[in-house]
């Protein structure tokens, strides 16, 4: 059973984990949302999910999804408890819990709206559905029989306990203790039953004994109830988990101001998105957040990024990584509007994140790029990070340029922050960092298509050396 899944699951492309750690992500959500995001969805199931998400807005379906999950919680629980029983009488008791509680979650999924995905878990669970009143029933009968079993009474003699049945109207010993309890000032029933300790395995067996019959009758009938079980549905817990994580991620981001959608799914390959947003920096509780932009196409597909140091290039990848992993995982992105492509592959390369065992760190870095390389195509997507940063400019020039040149004859697509500034020379188009240089070369964190970017990096060497166009103007002008 699965709210997830349109069918079985068959997706070979797996996302590595690294790929969210390198993004920051998995601080943000749990491993088991991850998981979920590392396989792509289909087409079918990005739009399945959607809805869901959608749906997830609208209060009254949010309050029957909420009911639904803790009716799931309760099995578990419940199950757990039922399963770790001490002994005959407290299993006997907390079967009932258990059994009860699933015919709960059942009627409660069998209300579910109509949804693709809903739909689809609903025809999966028609075999269950049918069989809530033979539960009902079963459980009926079975609660009548543990009722007179509890109704016993016990006499303490030099002879050991005595047990008896009591008849219709007599008093049993839990009465016989509370009308103890009240007439020595215990005026309340309640709190003396909250501190009660749990029945012993010795009077648990003499109620046994004192009653096989019903005890029989109870056993055969937890017989008959546990084959229409199916617990299956314990499955729906981490497929609702990862819709509250998602919804829950939403709903900060709008606290601080960050707008959510459901990207339009593509028909060819792009990645068209206005004012994304990098959400990994709400763990650093950032108040301004800026968005940006992206427009990448098939033929368009490959983009240095440059700029003056610390302007957000490495904000702006992230920002197009992490919502394309959203994306292709069936959820909201963090911007106001969106065309994206499903990808089915996934990479990243942040070095700082890495540690080499065996050889340099641009010998790893080629060994890997390369595997990259050999892997990707027109259904992939690269955001590369500082990569063969350990390289001199020229090797690094090369190394990169060879690689982006590789990446645009397959139609894959890329992104890749840099600082080697010799590649402004080649045909592969840049992103550039905007600086604003009337307050004195402030960082506006906004990311632009261009071409000639060493405009900032002369603003930042200006700045060092404690000069300015004006005055660099003069002194060339006088000498």
């Amino acid at each position: 059973m699965t709210l997830l899944y349109l069918d079985e699951i068959n997706n070979n492309n797996s996302i590595p984990q690294t790929v969210f750690a390198d993004l920051y992500i998995d601080k943000l959500i749990p491993e088991n949302v991850t998981k979920i995001l590392s396989l792509p969805c289909r087409r079918e199931e990005i739009l399945a999910r959607q809805e869901i998400f959608r749906l997830m807005e609208n209060n009254a379906f949010h309050e029957w999804f909420s009911t639904l999950f803790m009716s799931l919680k309760v099995l578990d629980r419940a199950k757990c408890l039922a399963d770790n029983a001490i002994h005959e009488v407290e299993y006997c008791a907390l079967f009932y819990i258990y059994a009860n509680a699933y015919v709960t979650a059942i009627e409660k999924a069998e209300n579910a709206f109509d949804t693709i995905l809903l739909k689809s878990l609903k025809e999966q669970m028609t075999s269950l559905f049918k069989s809530i009143p033979f539960l009902k029933e079963h459980l009926r009968k079975y609660r009548e029989i543990m009722s007179e079993v509890s109704n016993v009474d016990m006499q303490v003699g030099l002879n050991g306990i005595d047990i008896k049945r009591c008849s219709d109207g007599e008093k049993t010993i839990c009465d016989k203790i509370y009308s103890a309890a009240e007439g020595i000032g215990y005026s309340s029933c309640n709190s003396i039953s909250s501190r009660a300790s749990k029945m012993s395995r010795q009077l648990a067996d003499a109620i046994v004994k004192f009653n096989p019959e019903s005890f029989a009758k109870v056993k055969d009938l937890r017989s008959e109830i546990s084959l229409h079980i199916d617990l299956g549905i314990l499955s729906l817990l981490n497929d609702m988990d990862f819709y509250f994580a998602i919804h829950n991620l939403r709903k900060k981001a709008e606290r601080f101001g960050i707008p959510s959608c459901c990207a339009n799914v593509s028909n060819r390959p792009e990645y068209r998105a206005e004012r994304l947003y990098d959400i990994s920096l709400l763990q650093k509780d950032c108040k301004n957040i800026i968005p940006n932009d992206i427009d990448l196409r098939e033929g368009d597909s490959v983009y240095f990024i440059r700029g003056a140091n610390g302007g957000g290039k490495t904000t702006y990848i992230r920002a197009a990584a992490i919502n394309l992993l959203l994306f292709i995982g069936g959820c909201p992105v963090f911007g106001i509007n969106a065309s994206i492509y499903p990808f089915k592959n996934v990479f990243t390369h942040f070095p700082e994140n890495e540690g080499f065992t065996v050889g340099g760190r641009l010998e790893n870095e080629e060994k890997r790029l390369n595997e990259v390389n050999d892997n990707a195509d027109r259904d992939s997507f690269l955001f590369l990070n500082e990569t063969f940063s350990g390289a001199d400019e020229k090797k690094g020039t090369e190394l990169s340029l060879n690689l982006m040149k590789a990446l645009k004859e397959k139609g894959t697509f890329c992104l890749f922050v840099t600082h080697f500034h010799n590649i402004s020379e080649s045909d592969i188009p840049s992103l550039t960092t905007v600086v604003d240089f009337t307050n004195e070369n402030a960082r506006t964190y906004k990311i632009f298509k261009s071409r000639d970017i060493k405009s900032s990096y002369a603003a930042d060497i200006l700045k060092k050396h404690g000069l300015d166009r004006i005055s660099l103007q003069g002194r060339i002008e006088n000498a």
